[in-house]
């Protein structure tokens, strides 16, 4: 599946990189761009199906991580379905937005399993931690947001969007950085992938935000090429999880092991 990522991504960059030289960016090229780099997610989905099969004892983290991948899948064929087959602008909010929303409800579950899996302790200092990351994160993206474009100029609750997916953005990036700060060691690494995700995610968020203020949104530009980054990265981590909790568990297992029981494997070796 790596290589197939590796594919998908390069593809998409070039596709994207050809959309900006149409003269027109209201076509059909530029509305299936939401469905070209929607295949992460389809893909991060199937993944961790087959994950669900191989590995019963994380069964529930595969489960919550791949219907929160299927989950932004769907969203991306509804805004699909939007501008070719009913020929209308996607309505933000929509019907899309739900199963955006349900991308970061089902990821952030499948992330506190996760850290609950790789023995993450969430102290009073660990949650006050998280917090103070999120809210900080949030209020660089909302002075960005309120300083560079006219909220006057969209409705309340397009302004609440605009605010609640930074805000949930801020939300998974303190939780991916108060797993890596928790002194993992080696699984540190595969955290980065998440941790890159969701930081591009927040990114592409800001921008939409802003361009849909200024009413400059076109499908296939910048901010959709930070979303299609995130996806690789977001999947890139998935299939590579499997790694970060097998390797827990081994080293949960050995840690676990009684000075009894090392002195029968010592013996069994003479």
């Amino acid at each position: 599946m790596k290589k197939v990522l590796i594919f998908l991504l390069i593809f998409n960059l070039f596709y994207s990189g050809w959309l900006y030289f149409l003269p027109d960016h209201r076509t059909h090229y530029n509305y299936f761009y939401n469905v070209s780099f929607g295949l992460f997610y389809l893909l991060g989905f199937i993944g961790c199906v087959k994950l669900m099969k191989e590995c019963a004892t994380h069964r529930l983290i595969h489960l919550t991580l791949g219907l929160g991948s299927l989950s932004y899948f769907i969203a991306q064929v509804i805004w699909f379905i939007y501008n070719v087959f009913l020929e209308i602008n996607a309505p933000y909010p929509g019907i899309a937005d739900l199963f955006y929303l349900g991308f970061y409800l089902l990821v952030g579950v499948g992330g506190l399993l996760t850290m609950r899996s790789i023995n993450i302790q969430f102290s009073i200092s660990k949650v006050f931690e998280i917090i103070l990351i999120a809210s900080i994160f949030f209020l660089i993206i909302y002075s960005y947001i309120q300083s560079t474009s006219s909220q006057e100029s969209v409705s309340f609750i397009t302004q609440m969007f605009n605010l609640l997916y930074p805000a949930l953005d801020a939300i998974l990036i303190s939780l991916t950085l108060a797993a890596i700060r928790s002194r993992l060691g080696s699984l540190q690494p595969l955290l980065l992938y998440f941790m890159g995700s969701f930081i591009f995610l927040a990114f592409a968020d800001t921008l939409f935000a802003y361009q849909t203020a200024v009413s400059s949104y076109w499908n296939g530009n910048i901010s959709d090429v930070l979303y299609m980054i995130s996806g690789f990265l977001f999947v890139s981590g998935l299939i590579r999880l499997p790694n970060m909790l097998h390797s827990n568990d081994n080293s949960l297992n050995l840690n676990n092991l009684t000075p009894q029981t090392l002195a029968l494997g010592k013996e069994s070796l003479v």
